[in-house]
């Protein structure tokens, strides 16, 4: 196991992340728009906090 701070060359892992567990995390997933968890949505945010 790994544990850092991820970043925007993240994006694509975190997208699929969520794509690939989100029966299994929809008990503790607040609900969200469909495109929240896309790459993009992603990318983007990573560029707000920079």
């Amino acid at each position: 196991m790994q544990v850092k701070l991820v970043s925007e060359g993240d994006a694509a892992q975190l997208s699929r992340f969520y794509e690939e567990n989100k029966e299994h995390l929809r008990f503790w997933e607040p609900l969200r728009e469909s495109d929240y968890h896309t790459q993009e949505a992603w990318e983007q945010r990573f560029v707000v906090v920079q």
